[in-house]
């Protein structure tokens, strides 16, 4: 009996190596099949910005400026953005990939362009090669800021400048059609439209009242 047991150990042994043995052919084939120059979205040793994750946050905090309509919009929350970290530790292609609204991810977009050349680069079996790095940015508000932002929202939107200069802006561009001059009407049209977050309006309609 403890000869056959001794066998069956010796039989899954050599099983074993050769098991491990086809898992890193595998593995070194999946390597070689990777077109070339095409990044890598996981190394062995991941790029890192000079000075360590406290240099990036630091970074970040002295550069990104909030953006003047999101702050007054209250927009706050993750810009998610990925960029791919070259060879020489600089950046390129970068995108947003989980927006928050246009300003905030201008704004990201810009300041991690300012990061190209403050990074060491990826190393995948200690050859340096191209990898695609995904950072979040948070955009967050102080509390005047939030409050001033509630203030905004409960506000009616108002012509630049007040009623007068709306009235003024108005009467620059109306022009009486010339059937309606023809027949010396009077009368009185009203429209009806939305003003975004961004001062555009948006969806004009209106009638003539009876």
């Amino acid at each position: 009996m403890k000869n056959k047991n001794s066998i069956k150990i010796l039989l899954a042994a050599p099983m074993l190596a050769l098991s491990l043995s086809i898992g890193l052919q595998t593995d070194a084939l999946a390597q070689q099949k990777k077109p070339a120059g095409e990044p890598y979205s996981y190394v062995q040793h991941m790029p890192q910005f000079k000075g360590g994750e406290a240099e990036m946050m630091k970074f970040l905090g002295t550069n990104i400026q909030y953006p003047a309509i999101a702050k007054s919009n209250g927009v706050e929350g993750l810009t998610v953005v990925t960029f791919v970290v070259e060879t020489d530790g600089k950046i390129s292609e970068v995108k947003t990939v989980k927006p928050l609204s246009k300003e905030t991810d201008e704004e990201a977009i810009r300041v991690v362009k300012l990061m190209s050349g403050h990074w060491s680069p990826g190393r995948q079996n200690e050859e340096v090669v191209r990898v695609r790095y995904t950072l979040p940015i948070r955009f967050a508000l102080s509390e005047a800021d939030r409050t001033a932002a509630a203030s905004v929202a409960n506000r009616m939107p108002a012509f630049k400048g007040g009623t007068e200069a709306m009235q003024q802006a108005m009467q620059a561009h109306l022009a009486l059609p010339a059937e309606a001059k023809k027949e010396n009407l009077n009368a009185r049209v009203v429209v009806k439209f939305y003003v975004d977050k961004e001062g555009r309006y948006r969806t004009c309609d209106w009638k003539a009242p009876n």
